[in-house]
């Protein structure tokens, strides 16, 4: 997307695990633009991030919580 403002939406709504609003955000971008050639990167990335949707928020954070850590170990 060549439109640094609607980056920046996109990016924010993965980033508070909203994916199903963000790809809204890029699929009703696709008509906003007169160039032929960005509405057809908009419509892969549209088709890109709906078909793995599943995938676009780790797992961790869909269900709240923190990644797991592994642990140190401890010298004695």
């Amino acid at each position: 997307m060549n439109d640094p403002e609607l980056q920046k939406t996109v990016l924010e709504l993965f980033y508070a695990c909203k994916a199903r609003e963000a790809i809204a955000v890029v699929e009703a971008s696709i008509e906003s633009t007169l160039d032929p050639t960005e509405q057809e990167k908009r419509r892969k990335l549209f088709s890109y991030f709906s078909n793995h949707n599943r995938a676009l928020v780790p797992y961790y954070q869909r269900r709240g919580e923190k990644p797991p850590l592994s642990e140190m170990p401890t010298t004695d």
